[in-house]
């Protein structure tokens, strides 16, 4: 065995999740929970201020820490410097007698956490807690930033029945190879074409494009593209009802020019119309529907290397409308990537990004169909081929940024006012066992219906990945679903062109399919049994056009948890999944419109909402 895969298998090894030992356990075993904050008052001493009691009856308002007792001296430097990086950030202690391991016996310790590690500690005849040593097995128990942990406390104490899963609880039922494809392949996704929530696969190629769809009758899934006239090539594309007539028509770029297919009454699409419009300079980065800032027209958004370009919905052919690159010099941003569009600052108005190896060009959204000229920023893709998606991974109702490349991955946390940080090394086991190299393409999903959002991730030279959300941007690496680890697909190994997770089948279960690097395309039904399939099909209907962030609520406690935030655009729906049935809130605003609310009943199977 090769040392790489050596060291990889026991880093696996060492953080595999205590299912004995999680939060809840850690909080239910704790006598003192608290959350402090740092001074310094010597070399090797440390005092904390307590600034929340959060469970016990300890009124102490500050307490000591000595890292002279630690393993060594090295240890000692580590823990002094693990709390002087906090740079005023908060961190949480932990005490009481606690059993970490099953079988051992109860040790009356703590454990605190502060910059995203966990230092044990022991007290003294003289009341001061010492420092023993930074704790990597304590990940096992939670893998994540401090701030995280806090929020994960916060739910646990007030939830009626809190959750921090140990494992997926889902596996696949089966998996088949419905086709071979040759040539390029940009992507494959789920799109629902005839707005009836029932999804088919679409595989963009310029080679030429493909649809499949899940045949109830043959209980497989079928190619259809012949039968529906497409004949689009694409490296580039965006499903839009550019002419308003409530179907959802295909706007594709090929690498060199754009094409508009228009789908009929009947379902099937006309020939290519190559002049519908009027192109201006620049190389095509993506394609998107957005709002016009009128509630009956749509727009078409085309981001380049030289800036956006808006297309109303009208008369053929559309002409754009220019938004500056804001004339700044992208050299030193490295290779152009993908662009991304949706609401990142929550203000209900859709934002572009264009992403960059080494930054980006941000587009705030000022009014519907309206964009600011661009200004720099942070977030960045990585390396050569690259790929990014959004998602709320802590559920604080912002949209994320995970960012997947040759070099790495990474999770850009949004704090709000289009503040984005860094945060894959404190989220979790996708830190490490997730961020291989040579990435090539992510998105979100949700593959246990537990209203969390997870990950898939396809690579190059790896088999492809689902991470699972723990809660508040903690992922566990799906193990019962790993394709590598199961023996299913051993050439899978060999890498994929890409992939995607949703429910094709339409059984509640988001199923998977990926074309590994010849061309072998495989489904991979998810096993769908009761409770474990249930949740909201939230869609939005065509003629609203553009993306709505979609936010879900559970009943908890005294008040109600949020299960986090989704970016829903037509003819790509989310699943809000839930783990029981009962009746979960939905919450949504239109731009330029008022916040509405839906309460809807989940029973047997899952519900179908639509967004008008």
């Amino acid at each position: 065995m090769k040392i790489g895969l050596v060291l990889a298998f026991i880093l696996a090894q060492i953080a595999l999740i205590n299912p004995n030992f999680t939060p809840i356990n850690l909080i239910e075993e704790s006598q003192v929970v608290q959350i402090v904050s740092f001074n310094s008052t010597g070399k090797n001493t440390v005092e904390c201020t307590v600034t929340q009691l959060i469970k016990g009856e300890d009124k102490s308002k500050s307490f000591k820490i000595d890292s002279t007792k630690a393993v060594n001296a090295s240890t000692t430097k580590a823990i002094n410097d693990l709390i002087a990086s906090s740079k005023g950030e908060p961190g949480v202690f932990f005490s009481g007698k606690f059993v970490v391991n099953e079988g051992d016996e109860p040790t009356f310790k703590a454990f605190l956490h502060v910059s995203g590690k966990w230092i044990v500690l022991t007290k003294n005849d003289k009341g001061v807690w010492e420092a023993q040593s930074i704790d990597t097995g304590m990940e096992a128990t939670w893998a994540g930033g401090t701030d995280m942990l806090i929020k994960a406390i916060d739910y646990i104490m007030n939830d009626d029945d809190p959750s921090v899963p140990v494992n997926e609880g889902v596996e696949w039922e089966d998996n088949v190879q419905i086709d071979t494809v040759e040539g390029d392949i940009t992507s494959i996704r789920p799109v629902d074409i005839n707005g009836d929530g029932k999804l088919h696969a679409f595989l963009a190629s310029v080679a030429g494009d493909k649809l499949y769809v899940y045949d109830e009758d043959e209980e497989e899934m079928l190619e259809v593209t012949e039968d529906i006239g497409l004949t689009s090539k694409s490296s580039r594309y965006a499903w839009v009802d550019l002419n308003t007539d409530g179907h959802l028509d295909l706007v594709s770029y090929d690498g060199k020019s754009y094409a508009f297919y228009q789908q009929g009454k009947d379902g099937k699409f006309a020939a290519a119309n190559n002049a519908f419009i009027e192109v201006g300079a620049g190389k095509c980065t993506g394609l998107f529907t957005v709002h016009s800032g009128s509630a009956k027209q749509g727009a078409l958004l085309i981001s380049t290397d030289k800036g956006l370009q808006l297309f109303k919905a009208g008369a053929f052919p559309l002409k754009p409308q220019l938004i500056a690159n804001g004339g700044h010099d992208v050299s030193k941003f490295g290779k152009i990537g993908t662009c991304l569009v949706a609401d990142l600052n929550g203000d209900n108005i859709a934002d572009a990004i264009q992403l960059f190896e080494f930054g980006s060009l941000l587009y705030k959204g000022t009014a519907p169909g309206t964009f600011a000229p661009a200004i720099p920023h942070t977030v960045a893709l990585g390396k050569k081929q690259s790929a990014a998606c959004v998602g709320d991974f802590d559920a604080n109702g912002l949209i994320d940024i995970f960012t997947a490349a040759e070099d790495g991955n990474q999770i850009w946390h949004n704090y709000g006012k289009y503040h984005f940080m860094g945060s894959v090394d404190i989220s979790g086991e996708i830190a490490y066992i997730g961020n291989k190299s040579e990435a090539l393409d992510v998105s979100t999903c949700d593959i246990n219906n537990d209203g969390r959002h997870d990950v898939f991730l396809a690579y190059y030279g790896y088999s492809p990945q689902l991470f699972f959300n723990r809660g508040f941007r903690s992922f566990g690496h799906a193990h019962m679903l790993d394709l590598s680890e199961n023996g299913l697909v051993p050439q899978s190994m060999s890498g994929q062109k890409t992939g995607c997770v949703a429910d094709f089948n339409n059984d509640g279960a988001q199923d998977m399919i990926i074309i590994l690097s010849n061309g072998e395309i495989h489904y991979f039904y998810r096993a769908s049994e009761g409770e474990d399939s249930l949740g909201i099909k939230v869609r939005v209907d065509n003629a609203l056009h553009g993306s709505v962030n979609v936010s879900g609520y559970l009943d908890s406690g005294d008040g109600q948890r949020a299960l986090g935030t989704w970016s829903v655009k037509p003819g790509s729906p989310v699943l809000i999944g839930l783990t029981e049935a009962g009746p979960c809130t939905l919450k949504w605003t239109l731009p330029g419109g008022k916040e509405q609310s839906k309460e809807i009943i989940v029973e047997d199977e899952p519900v179908h909402f639509v967004i008008k």
